[in-house]
């Protein structure tokens, strides 16, 4: 009696034998590329913007895979929109000569918005891809310290013997430490610890595409590399409300962050007011 191992097998050899043009499987190909594409024209795009670019360090290789993954895509998709285009009008029920293009598009909107979405996306990613690369390259991450040795335990030869003549010379009096006039203020007296800096606090409203696609974790990380306290949550309108508190110049380089926003975000609009400062314990998620 046949396993299932085998009877799983006789299926699938009868299944590709009723589709004779199905592309065979391929063990061991590149996981970005389809059955029915060329794996080696993504080789040498590969090759092609490494040495163009030539990354040296793999924060530098990071950023060229990225470039390199959506140049493949975009031109996949290029072929995807002309197959599209051709299965559309090849399918409709009424065909028109003198609107080859537009009838596609009116038969099946929905498929062409995807495309065109998927394409925005793309291009914004490769946009990003380029622009961290050039910053990297102009702005290299420092090097961490190399180690300090470890003291080698070494043998000192002792010292000859030092006497000492333990006079009974008295010691000259300590001067008493002055004390501050009686009209000082509290400005005129040392103090032994630094002042805090003072805090403040804003609270902005961000718009657009926020929802959804992590911001308020790339606000956290933010916050919380600056050293800022407070929170963020989604509100029912779907803009993302951020309130931080601390010194000025971290809220103002954390508010260039919130425009910016991570890789998928599309910031519209983002509204700041300044806001009483209210203690909170780090930098939360609501």
């Amino acid at each position: 009696m046949p396993t299932k191992e085998q009877c799983d097998a006789e299926w699938w050899v009868e299944k590709r034998e009723r589709r004779p043009n199905a592309p065979k499987r391929l063990h061991g190909r590149r996981p970005e590329c389809l059955p029915d594409e060329d794996a080696a024209i993504y080789s040498a795009i590969e090759a092609e913007f490494y040495a163009s670019l030539k990354p040296s360090v793999p924060e530098e290789r990071s950023y060229v895979d990225d470039i390199i993954y959506c140049s493949w895509m975009l031109r996949r998709l290029d072929r995807t929109q002309v197959e599209l285009y051709t299965f559309v009008h090849e399918h409709a029920l009424h065909t028109h000569p003198d609107f080859p293009l537009g009838q596609p598009i009116a038969e099946n909107p929905q498929s062409f918005n995807a495309i065109m979405w998927r394409y925005i996306s793309l291009r914004k990613a490769l946009k990003e891809a380029f622009a961290g690369f050039r910053e990297l390259r102009e702005n290299p991450l420092p090097f961490p310290p190399a180690p300090e040795p470890l003291p080698t335990e070494t043998t000192q030869t002792p010292l000859r013997e030092i006497g000492f003549d333990f006079s009974t010379r008295p010691e000259p009096p300590s001067e008493p430490a002055p004390e501050p006039p009686a009209h000082a203020t509290l400005s005129d007296v040392p103090m032994s610890r630094p002042q805090p800096e003072s805090a403040d606090a804003r609270r902005w409203h961000i718009s657009g595409r926020v929802q959804g696609i992590g911001y308020r974790s790339f606000v956290q990380r933010a916050a919380v590399e600056l050293g800022l306290t407070g929170f963020t949550r989604n509100l029912p309108d779907g803009r993302v409300e951020v309130y931080a508190a601390g010194p000025l110049p971290q809220l103002s380089a954390f508010a260039g962050i919130l425009h910016k926003g991570p890789r998928w975000a599309e910031v519209r609009t983002v509204e700041e007011r300044e806001e009483s400062v209210t203690h909170h314990d780090g930098f939360h998620i609501r």
